[in-house]
C-alpha cells in the first residue's frame, strides 16, 4: 500500500520503522537471555556461599567435637581402669 501511495519520504520512514523494530525486537531477546543468565550467575553465587558457610560451619564443629572425642576417650579409659573422673 504504501508504495501504491508513490511517496518516497513515506517509503524511507516505513523502511526506518521496520529496521528500529527488528532492532528492537533483538535487543529485547538479549535482555530476556541477559537476565536467564543473571539469574542464573546469581543463584550459583548464593549457592556457593551457602556452601562456604556450611564449610566453615562444619569446620567449626569438627574442631570441637576432635576435643569432645578426645575427652570422651579418656574418661571412657578411667572408667575402664576403674578410676573415676
Amino acid at each position: 500500500m504504501v508504495e501504491q501511495v508513490g511517496d518516497l519520504s513515506l517509503t524511507a520512514e516505513v523502511h526506518r520503522f521496520r529496521i528500529l523494530m527488528a532492532k528492537l525486537e533483538h535487543m529485547e531477546q538479549v535482555l530476556i537471555e541477559n537476565e536467564d543468565t543473571w539469574g542464573q550467575l546469581a543463584a550459583a553465587k548464593l549457592g556457593a556461599i551457602q556452601r562456604l558457610e556450611m564449610a566453615d560451619a562444619l569446620a567449626c564443629i569438627n574442631e570441637r567435637n576432635e576435643g569432645f572425642v578426645d575427652d570422651a576417650l579418656w574418661v571412657n579409659k578411667m572408667v575402664l581402669h576403674g578410676r573415676r573422673t
